[in-house]
């Protein structure tokens, strides 16, 4: 249990409460209209999204700054735990493989055997949702 603050103490501290919430709170919405300029025109993020940035800084604990980073390191691993990464749906890999055809030139196969190996699926697997789902045109030769 917290020790009871002397009357004094209580004083002292709602003195300086009150003479720094003005300027908080124009720093805090300095801070904030920053942010949203930055978000200005783009969705919320995404629960993967937010998932990467998670394990993008517990990965990298040195960018997290200020006196909380410890705290805020252990919020980001909390959240890590309480959501874990799903699996892409079929969709998903549908894009993956139109995006390795798209980007690096790949053949269907091989853009479906490159996917494949990088989820820990099957090729036919693969296959069947690129076939579903997929927004390239074939190939003649498959």
């Amino acid at each position: 249990m917290p020790p009871i603050a002397t009357p004094e103490e209580a004083a002292r501290h709602a003195a300086w409460r009150v003479r720094y919430a003005a300027q908080r709170d124009e720093d805090r919405q300095q801070i904030f209209a920053g942010w949203k300029a930055l978000r200005k025109g783009k969705p919320p993020r995404t629960p993967r999204e937010l998932r990467e940035i998670c394990l993008f800084h517990v990965k990298n604990p040195e960018l997290i700054g200020g006196p909380f980073a410890p705290a805020i390191y252990d919020v980001m691993e909390d959240y890590l735990a309480r959501h874990p990464q799903r699996p892409p749906n079929p969709r998903e890999v549908a894009a993956l493989v139109d995006h390795c055809v798209a980007e690096h030139g790949m053949r269907f196969e091989e853009a479906r055997h490159a996917v494949a190996k990088a989820l820990g699926k099957t090729f036919d697997s693969v296959k069947q949702c690129h076939l579903r789902f997929g927004g390239a045109k074939r190939d003649k030769t498959e």
